[in-house]
């Protein structure tokens, strides 16, 4: 299974880097606060009232999202910051695509009217933002906790059942969620199949390099700088941490894998072009 908050503190822990001041590429060194702040800022599940928890946890072996609250009242800004900043914007780009109708929005218009005086043609995501973000300020206290009122609370679940129904769900979704499983597992093939243990990298670089150089060439710098290159020595600007043995395919399959969870979309459509244009 893939949990984003996971996988985004191991991004952060082993895959981003920095220069230094020789311009050496090393590893970050975040604090646990900043680190705590991004496995635990999980907004899907919203909690009635958001205090930070008061125990130093090993935050590697958090399993779950939502398993514990922030450790700093900083991460339950952000945690909630997460909860609200999606919900005008989603709504906001479906009446931009046409996703939503006219009978969308009668429904959102009969939400929208019991809680705050926002046009439905005009709805974006500052209009969402501001009632959400004014209501948090004025209820939230250090001694009582960050929290809504509790029409704002039903405000903000309505609407997020609406995005659900209407919007994560409509059926226009199903083949553009079929067609980017077809980009990624066509990306993760074509990589798979190239896989040649410690000659790995040479052997991509002699047969496929030509061929897609795009794809070919970003993974490559990949593994040039996390993998430990078949034993071959490394850069000596690499100075973080290796992460992949070539020769355990199954540090490669995990190499693929956060080749891919590292793309924009963008980027991952145009290695898809690639591989499919002669």
């Amino acid at each position: 299974s893939f949990i984003h908050e996971k996988n985004s503190l191991r991004f952060i822990d082993n895959y981003e880097t920095l220069q230094n001041s020789r311009g050496f590429e090393q590893n970050l060194n975040l604090t646990y606060g900043v680190r705590d702040g991004i496995i635990c800022h999980c907004g899907e599940v919203e909690d009635d009232i958001l205090f930070p928890r008061d125990t130093n946890i090993k935050l590697e072996e958090i399993e779950q999202p939502n398993q514990y609250s922030p450790y700093t009242w900083e991460g339950c800004v952000v945690k909630i910051a997460d909860n609200i900043a999606y919900v005008g914007r989603d709504i906001e780009d479906a009446l931009r695509l046409h996703i939503l109708d006219g009978a969308h929005e009668k429904i959102l218009e009969e939400m929208l009217k019991d809680y705050a005086d926002i046009d439905v043609r005009k709805t974006n995501n500052t209009s969402m933002i501001y009632h959400l973000v004014t209501d948090l300020c004025n209820q939230s206290s250090p001694e009582g906790g960050m929290h809504y009122s509790a029409d704002h609370l039903k405000f903000l679940r309505e609407i997020k059942d609406f995005n659900y129904k209407y919007i994560y769900e409509n059926e226009r979704l199903v083949i553009f969620h079929d067609y980017a499983k077809l980009i990624l597992e066509s990306i993760f093939k074509v990589l798979y199949k190239m896989y040649r243990g410690n000659d790995t990298i040479d052997y991509i670089r002699n047969h496929y390099l030509s061929i897609y150089p795009e794809l070919c060439g970003t993974f490559i710098t990949k593994l040039e700088k996390f993998s430990d290159l078949g034993g071959n020595e490394r850069n000596p600007m690499y100075q973080n941490r290796v992460i992949y043995s070539l020769a355990r395919e199954e540090d490669f399959i995990m190499a693929i894998i956060d080749y891919l969870s590292s793309m924009t979309d963008y980027f991952a459509i145009k290695l898809f072009d690639e591989l499919t244009t002669f």
